[in-house]
């Protein structure tokens, strides 16, 4: 049954992948009824033996919630995927509790608290898109704020992965829309100063970073054009790794000035796309 469970989970994300979204949806809701079925049994037959093996499986069932969100987000169905994300919130919550998660959640070298604190990221980052798309910017920068909380946890402050320059990216575009153009062009430049460490200057994921950049710094030079733009601080790596925590200010207008150059040639090779 586990593996059963198993496969048709990861059909689902195939599905998923390949932009089959019924046929994921098939999957996964299979997977998540016999993982169920699963839970049930064992909370029937359970004893003191059966504690730890029981970890995976009550895990897997919100990851199996999570990739259904996932789903009803891609088919715009914000309703269906915000209720779903809340039911996986709540049951890897609970399930963290059970498990006594909670006593170890200072042990950084962890594994199981690893994973446990990026799963709860990975779901408030999907429920922060969530209601971005609905129009709920506040209850968004909480979620996605949150979701930054618990992914430096995890992978360490100060961390260069990849998971946090997609938060910095959507904080951005939230706080874009909330016409808080200096927040979010802190924001972008940090999801941009990852995407060029990590990925490439020409990677899908740094070329949308370049025009939200981009587009942000325009608003924010239209906003400004009749005064004196306003000032953002940016912590630059090289300030960090001199021990300097004074950081570079710069206005939002020199800050374009500095771009202006790679963002216009990304911008070409992302309208070619």
């Amino acid at each position: 049954s586990h593996l059963i469970a198993d496969t048709l989970h990861e059909l689902g994300i195939l599905s998923v992948k390949s932009a089959q979204l019924d046929t994921a949806n098939t999957f996964l809701n299979d997977s998540l009824n016999i993982k169920k079925q699963i839970r049930t049994k064992r909370k029937i037959l359970s004893n003191v033996n059966m504690i730890e093996t029981e970890t995976e499986t009550e895990t897997t069932v919100s990851a199996t919630l999570h990739q259904l969100a996932v789903v009803a987000t891609l088919k715009r169905e914000y309703e269906i995927a915000e209720k779903l994300l809340n039911q996986a919130l709540a049951d890897v919550n609970n399930q963290s509790h059970n498990l006594g998660a909670y006593e170890y959640s200072k042990n950084s070298n962890n594994n199981k608290n690893k994973k446990h604190l990026v799963s709860r990221g990975a779901m408030m980052q999907q429920l922060g898109k969530v209601h971005f798309r609905r129009g709920k910017l506040q209850n968004a920068c909480i979620c996605l704020q949150n979701a930054l909380d618990l992914y430096s946890e995890a992978y360490g402050d100060g961390s260069q992965h990849i998971n946090i320059a997609s938060v910095h990216h959507t904080l951005g575009n939230v706080l874009s829309a909330m016409l808080n153009h200096d927040e979010a062009l802190e924001h972008f430049h940090k999801a941009l100063n990852i995407r060029l460490e990590s990925l490439s200057e020409d990677h899908p994921d740094t070329l949308s970073t370049y025009a939200e950049f981009a587009q942000c710094a325009q608003c924010m030079q239209d906003v400004t054009s009749t005064s004196t733009a306003t000032a953002i601080t940016i912590t630059s790596d090289e300030s960090s790794n001199n021990n300097n925590s004074k950081g570079v200010s710069v206005s939002a207008l020199q800050l374009w000035n500095e771009q202006e150059k790679r963002i216009r040639r990304a911008l070409l090779k992302f309208s070619r796309n």
